[in-house]
């Protein structure tokens, strides 16, 4: 029992060690609060520098893309102007094309008019030949019609009695009878097939006429319209038709051309409208990602700001503490407690032994008071 109770300082100390821990144990929760708190603060620096760091990464592949769009744009500023003066050029050439395609059909038209001027002319050669004919048969079917009269006037003739035609008494040579000659009405029908024929000459004549004085119009119209087209004055239409089509070629090939350079200029011009829409798009978005870097950048300094704060706190709540976490105290706790029941036990028991062994010894006093007395 003395050796137990030489341990109660110890006892003592041992539950003032207790108390001190269980009173330290809400600062543990506060430290583990601290901790949790001081990991997120951690994980969200890391977020806004990774955050800094993609955003750092798009500026400037943002900053590369204008500056490459600008490069581009001031190389094709001018593709509208190139498209105007190219389209002027192009309005030239095809109205040259349809100034030689209306000369084909003026030389067209002379071919066709030509080709009638033959027919015409044919047709007045027929016409002629055969009024021709007609006239050399009239004449001599009228000849013998007059004939026939003479020898009809001459067998009615009497000597001494005065001709009526030349007044003469004496008629030493009366005409003949003609055989087959015809009557008056069938010379006035031959007269008549006559005359339509000669008016169906005069009318071939005309339309003739009137299509040489075309076809001359046509030739005159193409020798003015291809000098023009030529430059130049050239007589010979033959010539004028060689010309032409070369020229009709050398326009082509020159329209083929244009058109490809057209659509090279069209897409200079889409590039350029898209380049102009943008550049002030990604420039928008340029000074977004600015306010967003240094959103970023205020975002994280505030972190560390509150993690340096976090930090000292826990710092000095380490400080204060013997265990790393309260897990550790409350084990350390829990085995000082143990330790304080053990001793409790052992004084107890300690102090039981005690008081069984006065007691014993007090029996043994009383037995041996009592034999003192027998013995006297």
């Amino acid at each position: 029992l003395q050796e137990e109770e030489s341990k109660k300082p110890k006892r003592k100390k041992l539950e003032f060690d207790i108390r001190k821990d269980e009173e330290k144990l809400p600062e543990y929760e506060a430290m583990g609060s601290l901790q949790t708190q001081w990991s997120e603060e951690k994980e969200k620096i890391s977020h806004w520098e990774n955050q800094e760091i993609l955003l750092n990464d798009y500026l400037q592949n943002l900053e590369e893309v204008i500056s490459t769009d600008r490069e581009r744009l001031n190389t094709i500023k001018n593709a509208g102007e190139e498209k105007i003066t190219l389209q002027g050029e192009i309005n030239k050439t095809t109205k040259k094309i349809e100034d030689i395609d209306n000369f084909v059909e003026l030389l067209n038209r002379y071919d066709r008019n030509l080709v009638q001027l033959k027919d015409f002319q044919e047709k007045y050669k027929k016409a002629a030949e055969i009024l021709e004919e007609a006239r050399k048969h009239y004449e001599e079917r009228e000849l013998l019609f007059f004939n026939q009269q003479a020898g009809i006037m001459a067998s009615e003739l009497e000597e001494g009695k005065a001709c009526p035609v030349c007044g003469s008494t004496t008629h030493p040579h009366k005409a003949e009878p003609v055989k087959n000659a015809p009557s008056r009405r069938e010379l006035d029908e031959e007269k008549a097939g006559l005359k339509l024929k000669e008016e169906n000459t005069a009318n071939a004549s005309l339309a003739a006429g009137n299509k040489g004085s075309e076809v001359k119009l046509l030739k005159e119209n193409i020798l003015k319209d291809g000098e023009k087209i030529l430059g130049y004055k050239e007589e010979n239409i033959k010539i004028i038709r060689e010309l032409i089509h070369e020229k009709y070629g050398d326009l082509n090939k020159e329209s083929l051309s244009f058109a490809a350079e057209l659509k090279l200029i069209n897409e200079k011009v889409k590039e350029k409208n898209k380049l102009e829409e943008n550049i002030p798009e990604n420039e928008k978005k340029l000074e977004n990602i600015k306010h967003k870097l240094k959103d970023a950048g205020n975002k994280k300094s505030e972190c560390k700001i509150a993690f340096e704060g976090i930090n000292a706190k826990l710092t000095q709540i380490k400080e204060s503490l013997s265990f790393s976490t309260r897990e550790e105290a409350v084990q350390h706790l829990s085995e000082l407690r143990d330790l304080l029941i053990k001793m409790e036990e052992n004084y107890k028991k300690a102090d039981r032994d005690f008081q069984n062994c006065k007691t014993e010894i007090e029996k043994a006093e009383n037995t041996i008071k009592m034999i003192d007395e027998q013995l006297r």
